[in-house]
C-alpha cells in the first residue's frame, strides 16, 4: 500500500537529486518482486534489465489477463549465467492456457525489447 513520506537528505557534492531519486526508484522496484540470493550478486545493469522485463510481464498479465493471480520471482542461475523471470501462477490454469500465455508474453517481449535488452533473460513459469 503506497504511503506518502517526506525525507530530507543532505547530499554530498557531486551527487544530484535525480541520481538519488533514480536509485530509490530502483530499490522500490527490486522490493516489489521476490529475488533469490544470486540475483542480488548481479551488477546494476543486469538487474535493471531484468526489472524492466519483469515490470513489462507484470503489466502485460494485468492488462490481458486481469482475473489471473500470479507473482513474479527473479532468479539468477550462475551455472548457466542467465536470469530467469519466473511467473508463479496462483490461479488454476490448463496446460494449454499456460503455454498460450507464455508464448504471448515471449512474442510481446521480442517485439518490445531489442536483443541486447533481453540477452540471457528468460521468462519461465511453474
Amino acid at each position: 500500500m503506497p504511503t506518502d513520506a517526506k525525507i530530507t537528505i543532505e547530499l554530498p557534492e557531486g551527487v544530484s537529486k535525480e541520481e538519488i531519486l533514480k536509485e530509490i526508484k530502483n530499490l522500490i522496484r527490486l522490493k516489489k518482486y521476490e529475488v533469490d540470493r544470486g540475483f542480488n550478486l548481479l551488477n546494476d545493469y543486469d538487474k535493471r534489465r531484468a526489472l524492466k522485463i519483469a515490470e513489462f510481464v507484470e503489466n502485460y498479465l494485468k492488462k490481458h489477463y486481469p482475473k489471473i493471480k500470479f507473482k513474479i520471482r527473479l532468479e539468477y542461475d550462475d551455472f548457466e549465467d542467465e536470469i530467469n523471470v519466473r511467473i508463479i501462477f496462483k490461479s488454476k490454469l490448463s496446460s494449454d492456457e499456460w503455454i498460450k500465455i507464455l508464448n504471448e508474453i515471449d512474442e510481446a517481449i521480442i517485439k518490445n525489447f531489442n536483443r541486447d535488452e533481453r540477452k540471457k533473460i528468460y521468462v519461465v513459469s511453474i
